[in-house]
């Protein structure tokens, strides 16, 4: 045992190990970099409607910063991506010992559970609530089945301890905290089906846990009673589910995030045959139901996987049209994304992929040099699907990155002019956006999608006097530090930035400013009042 965590923390180790370079902070895709003006303006309690997670996301910030005096570099780390490898590694362990108790492949659960496709590119895309949220599912998972015990010792401490569990999740992300219940009903009622046990006290029980678990989230829920029906209508449609529907049937049943390894959006890769490997050995199980003494659970957790498949595809084939008429459900499009239904397929492959393995093991020899060989075969196997995170080739959070010097003499510049800028094509993530200098982009003032509409509206009087009238001091070409706005085809093409500075220079009521930015990556132009 001691030979497979050395094993597996080496890995997670080198995977992780873009995360220990705290001179660069891990802002890509959705996480955010704050300077210390962003978080010294929090407020609390917060004005509605406000994410779920956010009123954590401030409170940890302003921790961080005014308390414990720490750079956004460090904040970032300490309370949300190392409590997410250490979630991940936790809860998944607990799953394998509440399930896969004395099985030599136990330690399998935490790999599977941390380096999968979906999670390295959850967390590449600095999707960190639903990161977070996902850490904490098997830990849930295996905390509602010990509640089948609990209930009939009607032990309250316990129980309010799971609902304490649940409602941490339920924090971090209500859409993954359903997932993760709607994970634990389906195994739940095939296995009590099976053992011919009633469910209904339990379910009692478990009613109990959930209402606690709403109540602790109160925080949130009330003050964003009255927007939820706005903010739903927004996603309640057909059409944003198939828009979403990424992942294909291979793709799902390989256990492959349809944007490995890029992370782009809407970037689909062609399937890579060697994680079809992995639903052969998963599914290997149920050919060994009556010679494994969790036998028991296999059909359950099958039945997860299969279910997590046909969710995780959308509107894919085959029988995508049974995914519209679910996505027309009360709540069920707040979703958005299928693949966040991978959790099923993950949950599954966990205890199935060691069972098979441990009945491989029974069949070849028991001794302990065939586990050592029988063990490494999988990690070097899974290693190569996922080489990528092991040559350190992925973008996101896992490529870190300093704040460019530009940036921060920009942001020392804009601090002694308390006015708004306007940015175009689009914000840059280094940029200074705060109550005393607002960051707008075109669609917030000038009702303008994309910079070519936006350009069009300068051409028209009234645009330099809805600038001046919304304090707009400057306009900013942003340097595309990261590559993610001057995109073509998902690739980065800075032609756009020089044709976008061309034309602004055609245009009397706007003077460019220089001496902010010699290097002219950041090219700036004032706004003329008259």
């Amino acid at each position: 045992m001691k030979y497979a965590f050395f094993l597996i923390g080496i890995i997670l180790f080198i995977i992780f190990l873009p995360w220990l370079d705290f001179s660069k902070t891990l802002s890509a895709g959705d996480w955010p970099y704050l300077y210390p003006q962003n978080i010294k303006a929090f407020s609390f309690p917060l004005s509605p409607p406000f994410l779920w997670v956010e009123t954590y996301y401030d409170l940890t910030a302003k921790l961080g910063l005014q308390v414990f005096h720490l750079p956004w570099e460090v904040i970032e780390r300490l309370f949300w991506f190392f409590p997410f490898l250490a979630l991940s590694v936790y809860s998944s362990w607990v799953f394998a010992k509440r399930f896969l108790k004395n099985n030599p492949f136990a330690s399998l659960c935490i790999l599977i559970f941390t380096t999968n496709t979906y999670i390295l590119m959850m967390t590449g895309g600095g999707q960190m609530g639903v990161a977070i949220a996902y850490a904490l599912a098997p830990l849930v998972f295996s905390s509602l089945f010990n509640m089948l015990e609990v209930a009939y010792q009607k032990n309250l401490k316990k129980l309010g301890l799971l609902a304490l569990l649940l409602g941490v999740q339920l924090m971090f992300d209500p859409r993954i905290f359903l997932i993760t219940i709607f994970s634990f009903f389906i195994v739940f009622f095939i296995y009590s089906f099976m053992q011919k046990k009633s469910v209904f006290v339990p379910l009692k029980f478990g009613a109990i846990v959930f209402l606690g678990a709403l109540l602790l989230n109160l925080f949130w829920i009330f003050p964003n009673l009255f927007f939820f029906q706005s903010e739903y209508a927004i996603v309640n449609s057909a059409i944003t589910v198939t828009f979403y529907s990424f992942a294909n049937f291979s793709n799902a049943i390989g256990l492959l995030q349809p944007n490995w390894p890029e992370n782009l959006f809407g970037k689909v890769y062609f399937m890579r045959p060697e994680f079809l490997f992995l639903p052969v050995l998963a599914f290997s199980s149920l050919f060994f139901l009556s010679k494994l003494k969790k036998g028991q659970m296999i059909i359950p957790f099958a039945m997860l996987g299969l279910v997590g498949i046909f969710l995780s595809k959308g509107t894919n084939p085959p029988f995508g049209e049974l995914y519209l008429v679910f996505s027309k459900l009360p709540g069920s499009t707040l979703f958005r994304d299928p693949t966040k239904f991978y959790i099923l397929i993950i949950l599954s492959y966990m205890l199935l992929i060691p069972l098979s393995l441990e009945m491989i093991l029974q069949k070849v020899s028991k001794s302990r040099p065939i586990f050592s060989i029988l063990y490494s075969l999988f990690l070097l196997f899974w290693l190569f699907t996922i080489r990528q995170a092991a040559w350190h080739q992925l973008t996101g959070t896992f490529m870190p990155q300093a704040v460019p010097t530009q940036y921060k003499i920009l942001n020392n510049f804009l601090e002694k002019k308390p006015q708004a800028t306007l940015w175009i094509p689009s914000y840059q993530r280094f940029g200074i956006n705060t109550k005393q200098n607002p960051a707008y982009e075109g669609s917030q003032i000038l009702d303008a999608t994309n910079s070519a509409q936006l350009l069009s509206i300068f051409k028209t009087p009234k645009a330099q006097k809805t600038l001046v009238e919304n304090n707009v001091a400057y306009i900013i070409v942003p340097f595309d530090s990261r590559h993610e706005i001057y995109l073509n085809d998902n690739k980065y093409d800075p032609t756009s930035k020089f044709d976008i500075i061309a034309k602004l220079k055609t245009f009397s009521w706007l003077e460019e400013v220089t001496e902010v930015d010699p290097s002219k990556k950041i090219i700036i132009f004032a706004v003329k009042k008259e």
